[in-house]
């Protein structure tokens, strides 16, 4: 029988699943992670665990949700600051690629067949919620500095997907070759700041 929970020990067991499911999936990623070896962990059943996500896979996603919550601050912050649109990129671009390169996490969500492990196992509207949040957020960036300053007026969406792949780049640092890594990535970012940016006259 599965034990149930006052609101103190579900709020309490429900930070420990996120915790030790966080330590678990940066070490061995989602596919090699079990919910035996997460709800051991934490110490409670294994029947237990259903009465706070529906799979492994919910409880990844919502730690990789919180890990990626930095995009918003790091959007909002740019246009908070009143810097044009070439230092916004330059900014922008700077501080994601820093946090997705140090994030074990947002690593491990890239590693081969997760994303689709998540498609199998996700109600499809819980992706497609944070797909539409993560689109809105990036098409508000791009058309502040289009109509505020003199980002090129392409696309927003076409933009957005170039930025995200840009942000793959992260994940191919040793086909790279890590001595030259950090030097690529100030070039990457100088070269696409600048040529983002329509240098005529704003109006």
């Amino acid at each position: 029988m599965v034990k149930s929970f006052d609101e103190n020990e579900r709020d309490r067991i429900r930070q420990k699943l996120l915790e030790k499911g966080r330590q678990l999936f940066e070490i061995y990623g989602l596919k090699k992670t079990s919910v035996d070896e997460i709800t051991q962990a934490v110490g409670i059943a294994k029947g237990s665990f259903y009465n706070f996500f529906q799979s492994k896979e919910e409880l990844f996603f919502e730690i990789f949700e919180e890990e990626e919550h930095f995009r918003e601050t790091i959007l909002s912050d740019a246009v908070k600051t009143g810097i044009g649109a070439e230092n916004a990129i330059r900014q922008v671009l700077q501080q994601s690629l820093e946090l997705v390169a140090n994030s074990k996490i947002l690593m491990k969500m890239y590693e081969p067949g997760v994303y689709e492990q998540l498609l199998r196992k996700l109600p499809p509207e819980r992706l497609n919620r944070h797909q539409e949040n993560d689109l809105q957020a990036g098409i508000e960036f791009v058309r502040h500095f289009q109509e505020k300053s003199n980002l090129k007026q392409s696309d927003p969406e076409i933009i957005i997907a170039f930025f995200r792949a840009i942000f793959m780049i992260t994940f191919h640092k040793d086909e790279i070759g890590a001595e030259v890594y950090p030097a690529v990535i100030d070039l990457l970012v100088d070269v696409v700041a600048k040529g983002l940016v329509d240098n005529r006259e704003h109006s």
